[in-house]
């Protein structure tokens, strides 16, 4: 039934706590779970705590927003989340489980890029329409935390995710809500890569001005015409495409247009 799945995937606003902007754990009468701590992990969280848990909403970041208070709320939040220090509190687990170590080993921020459920976070920025913050964040975890060394990647390579992750960061694009036939465009490492899909058709991807601090896009072109939003479809790329990225050291600070934004259900009822 289709309204009862709709109204489904709205029940995360249920969980949200406005007042703190984050995910938190109700009791059976609503009443909130006390006491809450922003650096607690275990208990109502899976191998994290509100710092990792509260965005697990890749089919609405546009409503989570509205939620929250705003987009500038969330991109706030984002930003804080990206910076704050790595520390944690062992909370419901009573000790230090290895996603806590490798959160603390690789400093950077409360990101915790070494577990699945953090993978979609610097890509938030630019399904709320801040792309840029996106790029540098998507570059810099990539050319920092990942290397062809014994300890090149940022923990433990649970089926095979964190070398996907980096693949699909080196690429320049993402799928960032499961179900969702699109790619949000990150930050391309390569200069020239092609992509031979299994239906015959290739995927030719460039980018102009390569060079270190060059993490920003300022412009794409699909198929030679100014591509300005900011994801690809699963179908323009299995059709076969050629995707120009021009890179630059500066962030281009166009406002893009909600109809540019990636998927969010609020933006699309």
């Amino acid at each position: 039934d289709y309204e009862l799945l709709i109204g489904r995937a709205g029940n995360y606003t249920r969980l949200l706590d406005p007042k703190l902007g984050f995910m938190r754990a109700r009791k059976a009468d609503g009443s909130w779970l006390e006491a809450f701590d922003l650096l607690k992990w275990g208990g109502a969280y899976c191998e994290g705590g509100p710092w990792q848990s509260s965005w697990a909403v890749q089919h609405d970041m546009l409503g989570l927003a509205e939620h929250m208070g705003g987009r500038e709320v969330l991109l706030a939040r984002m930003k804080e989340l990206m910076t704050a220090p790595p520390e944690f509190k062992t909370g419901g687990y009573d000790i230090e489980i290895h996603e806590m170590s490798e959160m603390a080993a690789v400093d950077f921020g409360q990101f915790a890029i070494s577990n699945q459920p953090s993978f979609h976070l610097p890509y938030i920025f630019a399904v709320i329409g801040s792309p840029a913050e996106t790029q540098y964040w998507v570059r810099k975890t990539a050319e920092e935390l990942f290397s062809a060394e014994t300890d090149g990647l940022p923990g433990d390579e649970d089926n095979g995710s964190l070398s996907a992750w980096y693949i699909f960061a080196s690429l320049g694009m993402y799928p960032f809500c499961p179900g969702v036939p699109e790619y949000v465009i990150g930050s391309p490492v390569f200069e020239r890569i092609t992509l031979h899909l299994e239906n015959g058709k290739e995927i030719r991807m460039e980018a102009e001005n390569q060079a270190e601090g060059h993490c920003y896009v300022q412009e794409v072109k699909l198929n030679g015409q100014q591509h300005q939003a900011l994801y690809f479809s699963h179908e323009q790329l299995t059709q076969g495409a050629t995707i120009q990225f021009k890179l630059s050291a500066e962030p281009d600070e166009r406002a893009s247009a909600n109809k540019e934004l990636p998927y969010s259900l609020s933006a699309r009822r």
